[in-house]
Order: structure tokens, then sequence, then C-alpha cells
């Protein structure tokens, strides 16, 4: 055998159709297998579904970030105004009582007039006092807000690189997956079918085998090289294939590994070296048993 391939499931789906069997030819952009991808659409509006959705949840919050903290904010500016008003009526309070004062002075007005002013100035003070405090209690929960949006937007953004990244590994699954419009297709131009894991009506998961195909482009032969003829034997040499079942051909190959473990079997100890055929046709097929024939390099 050369190179092969496993072809797997790489989301769930359904098995609609088998097209072709075990030891059947495929050649490139065959369809092998057909699926119902009715599970993976739905998959696939869900994902992006769910990343407009958070897309939106974004913009929302920045938009709400934005108004808690901006200079003019509705509270942040009535609590000011708050402020302002209140300073203004403890100047007045204070040249009310400095009126007042001279006024006691002279003579001009009672005792009970001056304790009024003085009262009148102090509650303009506490009221002042209740005006800054409202304004910096304003201020630090429109900071908690826009700290709480900031979190928000920072979990809503991994939110959307994780459904980003699971929308790109989706997508890179199925053009890995030999996919072409509802089918899994050949992936060589000169493929043999080995063999097939599935039947119509089967559901299978991502990873589920579904079928093997071979590449009769590049076979290769695995030769147990006895141990004697080891030292003479290395990468690169050339090979003569025999196969048993029509002796008449005769194809060629090159020495492309010889295993570092040798192995016994019985009272014989070999080691296992693989050859690549750089010739052949229809008629050499994988699992035939051939004869191998290395010639050493000089």
């Amino acid at each position: 055998m050369g190179n092969e391939q496993t072809i797997t499931a790489e989301f769930p789906a359904r098995i609609v159709a088998v097209h072709l069997d075990a030891g059947a030819r495929a050649v490139g952009g065959d369809a092998l297998i057909t699926l119902d991808l009715s599970q993976l659409e739905r998959e696939q509006t869900s994902l992006a579904d769910q990343y407009r959705r958070i897309e939106l949840q974004i913009d929302d919050l920045r938009t709400r970030l934005r108004a808690a903290t901006a200079v003019e904010h509705p509270e942040r500016t009535e609590a000011s105004l708050n402020v302002e008003a209140a300073e203004d009526e403890v100047r007045r309070a204070r040249i009310n009582l400095d009126r007042t004062g001279q006024l006691f002075s002279e003579l001009a007005v009672t005792q009970r007039v001056l304790d009024d002013a003085r009262e009148g100035l102090a509650a303009a003070e506490r009221a002042l006092q209740r005006a800054r405090l409202s304004e910096r209690a304003t201020t630090e929960r429109l900071s908690r807000t826009a700290r709480d949006l900031e979190r928000e937007i920072e979990l809503s953004r991994l939110d959307r690189d994780r459904i980003r990244e699971e929308r790109s590994d989706l997508m890179r699954r199925i053009a890995g997956s030999g996919l072409s419009e509802s089918s899994i297709v050949s992936p060589f131009r000169n493929g043999l079918v080995t063999e097939v894991f599935v039947i119509p009506g089967d559901r299978v998961s991502p990873g589920a085998r579904l079928a093997r195909v071979a590449d009769r482009d590049s076979l290769e032969v695995i030769a147990d090289l006895p141990e004697e003829f080891l030292l003479d034997v290395q990468s690169g040499d050339r090979a003569e294939i025999v196969p048993l079942a029509d002796r008449n051909r005769l194809y060629q190959g090159r020495v492309e590994w010889i295993a570092s473990l040798a192995q016994r079997s019985g009272n014989e100890t070999t080691v296992r070296t693989r050859i690549l055929l750089e010739d052949t046709d229809d008629f050499i097929l994988p699992g035939m048993n051939v004869d191998v024939t290395i010639t050493p390099a000089d």
C-alpha cells in the first residue's frame, strides 16, 4: 500500500448514500459518500445568530458606557447644578447675615432676627454639604456603572471571540473534510477505495471513520529483508517488483526506508523495508503479494 487516507467525519451528519464500495476506483472529485448536512446548517445558523446578537449587545453596552462617562450626563449635570444652586444660597445667606449683623449693631433689628439669619446660613451650608455629597455619590455611582459596563463589554468580546473561533474552526473542518456540496469526494486523482465503514442511515459524530482511500499513484511495497542482506541494502537502491498474480509483469521501484529494529518470526530474523513503486498500471493493486529483487548500489 502507498499513500492512504482515512476519511473521517468532521461534524455530526447522517449518511444518505454510499456511492463506491471497497475495491472501487475513485477518481479525484468522485463522490464517495453523500451526507445529510441539516444539523451542520443548523449549527452554522446558530453560530451566526449568536455572533450577531453579541455584536448588538456590545454596541448597546458601548452606547451606555459613552453615556455614563459623558461630562454632560443628565444625572451628573443635575447634581452639579444642585451644588451651584446650594453655593448661591450660601452666598446669599452670608450676605443676609452680614447685613443683619450690621443692622443689629445699629439696634435696627432684634436678636431674634439675627439668630434667624445665622440659622439661615447654617441651613444653607448644610444643604450645600448634602448637594456635594449627592454629587460625589452620583459621580461614584456613574464610575461604578462605567466599570461594570467595561467588564460586560470585555466578557461580551470574549464570547464574541469564542463564537468567531468556533465558526472559523467549523469552516476549517468543512474545508478539510473533502466536502463538495453535500458529498465527500475522493482526495486522490487516481484512488482506490479500500474500506467503507458506514451504510446509508448511519448517524456519525466528529471523528467517526467513513472510508479509507489509497492513492494508486504512490503504491509502496513492504518487504521483509533477511538480516544477512542488511549490510548490502540502503535507501535509494533500485528494486524490481514482480506480482505473483502475473510473473510476466515487472515494475521498477526504489528503497525508501529501512527499519531501525529487526523482527523475529520463527527461526528467521528480518528487517522491514519500504519500497516505492515508480511505475504503476491498472493491474497492480494494493494488497497484492509480490517478489522483490533489490540491486545494491555500486
